[in-house]
C-alpha cells in the first residue's frame, strides 16, 4: 500500500479529507485551480492526490514544462518540482539565464477563491519515494492532535 497524499488547502489550511462513505464528516468537495481559472472539482476525494480524475503532479508538471520541451512525464517532472529537485531555467533577453518563477495549481475548499501562486503543503507523516532517508513530520494542529 502506498502512503496517502493528504494535502492543506490554500485557503482554510484545512487537510484534505479522504471519502469515507461511512462518515458523513469526510464529505467535502476541494477545488483545484490554475492561474488561467480552470477549475477541477472532486467530491471523493481518495488520498491518492488525483482530484476529478487529474493527478495533481501531472497538472503541476504541466503547467511548468517549458515551451519546446523534451519531457514526456508530466507526473515525475511535477513531482521533481514540488519536492524542489529541480528547476525550471530561461534565458532573458539579455541572454543571462535565470530560474523561472514554479506555478502551483491551488486546492482549495471553496472555488470562489481567486487563484494565488502558493505551494501546498502537505499534510502527513511523509514517506514518498523522494523523500527517502529524509523524515519528515507535519506539525499542523491536525496532524499535531493525533501525535498526543
Amino acid at each position: 500500500m502506498t502512503q496517502q497524499i493528504i494535502f492543506q488547502t490554500n485557503d482554510t489550511r484545512a487537510p484534505t479529507l479522504i471519502y469515507d462513505e461511512a462518515y458523513p464528516s469526510s464529505h467535502r468537495k476541494y477545488f483545484i485551480k490554475t492561474r488561467d481559472n480552470c477549475v477541477y472539482e472532486e467530491r471523493q476525494y481518495r488520498g491518492d492526490g488525483i482530484f476529478a480524475g487529474k493527478n495533481y503532479f501531472e497538472l503541476l508538471g504541466e503547467l511548468n514544462r517549458p515551451p519546446n520541451s523534451k519531457i514526456t512525464d508530466n507526473e515525475t517532472f511535477g513531482r521533481a518540482l514540488f519536492w524542489g529537485h529541480t528547476k525550471v531555467i530561461r534565458k532573458n533577453r539579455e541572454g543571462k539565464i535565470e530560474t523561472r518563477e514554479v506555478i502551483y495549481p491551488a486546492i482549495v475548499a471553496d472555488d470562489e477563491r481567486i487563484w494565488k501562486n502558493q505551494k501546498p503543503m502537505l499534510c502527513t507523516e511523509c514517506d514518498y519515494p523522494e523523500m527517502r532517508g529524509v523524515i519528515t513530520y507535519c506539525e499542523c494542529d491536525f496532524c499535531e492532535s493525533f501525535a498526543k
